[in-house]
């Protein structure tokens, strides 16, 4: 939205942010080492998707790299959603949408809990997340998630495949 790149551009005056329909827009020549695809393919209608993930191959360098998380379908059909447009995936579907321009480099699921439940306060974040690294908790409480691929996130690094 035009309100969230005034707030960005604020935030962070070096960087450049602007907003479009991905589909139709005209990104020139210029081509990237990394595209970061974080919790959107999801909210894609999946007619278009196949559209989306070329379009943003053809954003990267040979042998670029996607960044990808989106819900894990296998816990996220257990929990109740409130968008309009939100398909999720198991690794098989997330699998088979990339694989005709990418190879999978890693794919895991996460599960965050801790650090993202609680007060507003960056002192008291900033605290409870120290006290999550010192005690340990992490190994405790997401690696299971991630070693189970019950994670409520798949999280994936894609390699762009030779032409």
């Amino acid at each position: 939205s035009p309100k969230g790149i005034e707030i960005a551009q604020k935030l962070n005056p070096e960087l450049s942010f602007f907003h479009g329909d991905v589909l139709n827009y005209d990104f020139g020549d210029k081509k990237y080492d990394i595209v970061i695809n974080s919790e959107v393919i999801e909210h894609i209608p999946k007619e278009s998707r196949e559209q989306f993930m070329n379009v943003l191959a053809d954003q990267l360098q040979p042998g670029g790299y996607m960044i990808l998380t989106t819900p894990n379908k296998v816990i996220s059909d257990h929990v109740s959603t409130f968008q309009l447009i939100e398909e999720h995936f198991t690794r098989e579907d997330l699998i088979a949408l990339m694989e005709p321009r990418f190879e999978v480099c890693q794919l895991t699921t996460i599960h965050r809990v801790f650090p993202v439940l609680g007060h507003k306060s960056k002192l008291f974040q900033a605290i409870r997340a120290g006290l999550y690294e010192i005690l340990m908790l992490r190994r405790w409480i997401e690696n299971p998630f991630r070693d189970s691929g019950s994670g409520l996130y798949l999280a994936a690094v894609f390699k762009l495949r030779d032409s």
